[in-house]
């Protein structure tokens, strides 16, 4: 039996749309930089059951699957930090950081790591997707 916050990162999970084998080869194409991230977004829900949402809940953020990942960025001293997303991990951001752009028919967006207000939570070891 599921704890329930396994059941709930099952649900989140799923909410994803499938990724298709050409949009994950169109995202392997593409080579992020410094500490760029690319996002795949999950859509807003117009409604939960049979109450309608109104466009202002559906922006106050938005979750995304990260599709590729920069190598990090570099401190005063040249030292590169890693970064601490990877890719498939879902994470949540706010809607107006974001940068779109579209390769092979696809929409993707790009934030910077540091835009990226946290990620989901699973039982493993280091406590991440």
């Amino acid at each position: 039996m599921k704890t329930k916050e396994a059941q709930d990162l099952d649900d989140v999970l799923k909410a994803f749309d499938e990724v298709d084998l050409k949009e994950l080869e169109a995202a392997e194409q593409l080579a992020m930089l410094h500490d760029h991230v690319l996002l795949k977004v999950k859509k807003p829900e117009d409604k939960i059951g049979n109450i309608v949402l109104p466009d202002s809940s559906k922006e106050r953020q938005k979750t995304g699957q990260v599709m590729r990942v920069g190598p990090g960025r570099r401190d005063s001293d040249g030292a590169l930090i890693p970064m601490t997303v990877g890719e498939m991990d879902v994470v949540f951001f706010p809607p107006h950081l974001f940068r779109e752009i579209e390769h092979n028919g696809y929409k993707f967006q790009i934030v910077h790591e540091h835009e990226i207000i946290a990620k989901l939570r699973d039982g493993d070891e280091d406590g991440f997707i």
